[in-house]
C-alpha cells in the first residue's frame, strides 16, 4: 500500500481517565464489590479506544481510526474538494456532532475540516493541522482534482465579500469597479503561485498583503474629499464674463426678432424634459437589474456602459457577482426611494448620470439598499455605469 501521510495523535487525558478507572475498579473489586469490575471494564474500553487518533493518506483515499482500529472510516479522494482549518471551538472528545458535521478527537484543541463536494463535512482533531491541510490538498492535486481551486474560490469570496461590505458604506459609483478590480488582483496573484505552491498558507497570506477591506473605504473617502475643489480666479472671472454675455443677449433679443419679424419658436417644458430624463434612466436600470436577477452576469456587462466597459473585463465582472449579488438569491420585492439627476459624480467623466435607490427584498436578505447609476451615452441611449448593494 503506498502511503504519503501518516499520523498518530496520543490521546493523553482519556490514556489517564482509562488508568484512573481501572485502578479504582481494581480496588473496589479487591474489596469484593462487583462494580468494581464494571469500571475496569469501562476503563480498559475506554483506553483501547482512545489512546490514539490515527490519520492516513494512501492509496487514493483519507482514513482515520481509533486505537489499533476501531470506528475506521475511509473517505475517497475524488470525493474530497478541499481541506482547511477546523473554524470553531472544540468543547470534548470522541465522536461528537456539531451544527456543520461530525468531529473526531481524542486530545487538544486543534482540528481540520474536509470539505466534501456533497457539501458535508468530517472534521478530524490533530496536533498537526497545517500539515495534515497541506497533505490532504497535495494529495489531491496529485490524485486528479486538478488544482485547489474550491479552497481559493472559498477564500476570495470571503475576502470579496468583506470587501464589498466596506465599499457599500462609501456609497460610490465606482464601488463595483473597484471590487472587480481587487478580484482580478486576486488571480493575478494566484497565477503566480506555483502547482505546489497553492496551499491554504499561501492562500491566506495572499488577502493578507490586499490589506484590510476597510482600506478600499478609506481610499474612496480620500478621493472624495479630493474632488472637492475652491474655484479659481480665473474660473470666477469667465463665469462673471458669461452672465454679461447672456444678459446683453437678452436685452438685444427683442429688437432683433422686431426688426427681422422672427417668431420665436416655444421651448419644451425644463419640468417636464426632466422628469422625462429620469423616467427613461430608470427604466433602462429595471432592464439592466432583470438581467442580473436572471443570472446572466455576461449579458448583464455587455448591456453596461462604455465608460464601465472599459475598466471591468467581462470575466471580472461575472466574478464579482457571483461572489455578492448570486448568495443573496431571488428577488422578494423591490421599490424605488430615490432618483437624482446629476452632470458630475466623483472619478467619473462629466456627462448625464441618474442615480437611482432602490429598497429590495432578497429570498437571503431581507432588507438591502441597490444603487444604480445609468449614464447617457453618446448614441443617445441610457446604459448602466454603477451598481452596488448595501
Amino acid at each position: 500500500m503506498s502511503t504519503s501521510y501518516r499520523h498518530s495523535q496520543p490521546g493523553y487525558l482519556l490514556i489517564i481517565v482509562s488508568l484512573i478507572l481501572i485502578g479504582a475498579g481494581a480496588i473496589v473489586y479487591a474489596f469484593g464489590a462487583r462494580p468494581g469490575g464494571i469500571l475496569c471494564v469501562i476503563g480498559i474500553c475506554c483506553l483501547v479506544f482512545g489512546y490514539k487518533l490515527t490519520v492516513e493518506i494512501g492509496d487514493g483515499s483519507l482514513s482515520f481510526w481509533f486505537g489499533p482500529g476501531v470506528f475506521w472510516k475511509k473517505v475517497p479522494l475524488e470525493r474530497i474538494m478541499y481541506c482547511q482549518p477546523f473554524k470553531g471551538i472544540i468543547c470534548g472528545w470522541g465522536i461528537r456532532i456539531t451544527p456543520d458535521g461530525w468531529l473526531y478527537n481524542v486530545s487538544g484543541m486543534k482540528a481540520v475540516t474536509i470539505v466534501l463536494k456533497s457539501g458535508k463535512k468530517i472534521h478530524i482533531g490533530t496536533d498537526e493541522p497545517h500539515q495534515l491541510v497541506e497533505a490532504v490538498n497535495s494529495a489531491i492535486r496529485g490524485f486528479g482534482a486538478g488544482e485547489s481551486s474550491p479552497m481559493w474560490t472559498e477564500v476570495k469570496t470571503d475576502y470579496l465579500k468583506r470587501v464589498e461590505e466596506a465599499l457599500s458604506a462609501a456609497r460610490h459609483p465606482k464601488s463595483f469597479e473597484i471590487l472587480a478590480d481587487v478580484a482580478g488582483h486576486l488571480d493575478r496573484r494566484l497565477a503566480e503561485l506555483g502547482t505546489q505552491q497553492q496551499t491554504w498558507d499561501n492562500f491566506q497570506k495572499i488577502v493578507t498583503e490586499m490589506g484590510p477591506p476597510s482600506d478600499y473605504a478609506d481610499l474612496i473617502g480620500r478621493e472624495q474629499n479630493q474632488t472637492i475643489k475652491i474655484p479659481s480666479a480665473g474660473y470666477i472671472i469667465a463665469l462673471v464674463l458669461i452672465l454679461i454675455a447672456v444678459t446683453a443677449g437678452m436685452v438685444a433679443l427683442p429688437k432683433l426678432l422686431k426688426k427681422n419679424k422672427i417668431t420665436p419658436t416655444k421651448q419644451p417644458d425644463s419640468q417636464t424634459q426632466h422628469e422625462q430624463t429620469i423616467a427613461s434612466a430608470i427604466e433602462a436600470a429595471k432592464s439592466w437589474l432583470q438581467l442580473t436577477d436572471e443570472g446572466a452576469y455576461s449579458q448583464s456587462w455587455e448591456q453596461t456602459a462604455q465608460f464601465f466597459r472599459k475598466y471591468v473585463s467581462q470575466d471580472q465582472w461575472r466574478i464579482s457577482l457571483e461572489a455578492v449579488r448570486k448568495p443573496l438569491g431571488k428577488v422578494l420585492s423591490r421599490k424605488i426611494i430615490n432618483s437624482t439627476y446629476s452632470t458630475s459624480l466623483p472619478g467619473a467623466p462629466d456627462g448625464q448620470y441618474v442615480v437611482i435607490q432602490f429598497e429590495t427584498s432578497f429570498e437571503n436578505k431581507h432588507s438591502a439598499v441597490e444603487t444604480v447609476t445609468p449614464m447617457l451615452e453618446p448614441n443617445g441611449r441610457w446604459r448602466v455605469s454603477g451598481y452596488y448593494i448595501k
